[in-house]
């Protein structure tokens, strides 16, 4: 991005993305979330009682499973899998892991799969069903309909925003 721009795709929610290219000076112009937070629109993203993962053995649990997942998220990789390096039973595993990040175990995986995705989609000039199965999705399909879920836009899209300004 040698030419002073910078492309930001926001999520719109109508499940598409808002492409915004502004100059690097203008970033500065933006609102912060301070800002954001003062409007009278804004809400919460979680709710108050909402318990943050801040004693030893939590953080040490989920060291091992980021450590793990880090690791593995090219493979096949089951609820099973995930529980059994902090030594809890499936379901066990996935009511805890959900109440201590707000968001279950397969949502994790397929986050870190996709932001995996991505950084080859700008990094290399692999096929797209090459990068799906690099990073451990099954099908093309689901690789495209997790990807527009949590990038707003299709693979193919997400590469020539980067492509083209180079």
């Amino acid at each position: 991005m040698d030419d002073g721009w910078i492309n930001l795709f926001v999520p719109h929610r109508w499940r598409r993305a808002v492409q915004l290219r502004l100059r690097e000076s203008d970033l500065a112009k933006l609102p912060t979330a301070a800002d954001l937070a003062r409007e009278h629109r804004a809400r919460p993203l979680a709710s108050r009682g909402y318990p943050p993962a801040s004693d030893r053995r939590t953080e040490q649990r989920l060291g091992k499973i980021y450590e793990y997942a880090g690791r593995r998220f090219a493979e096949a990789v089951s609820l099973a899998d995930l529980a059994g390096q902090v030594g809890m039973s499936p379901a066990a595993f996935s009511r805890y892991f959900k109440r201590v990040t707000g968001r279950a175990p397969s949502d994790f995986l397929n986050d870190l799969r996709i932001e995996q995705a991505c950084r080859l989609l700008r990094e290399s000039d692999r096929k797209i069903t090459e990068i799906a199965g690099a990073v451990g999705f099954a099908t093309l399909t689901n690789f495209n309909r997790r990807f527009r879920e949590r990038a707003a836009v299709t693979p193919r899209d997400y590469r020539r925003t980067f492509h083209r300004h180079e």
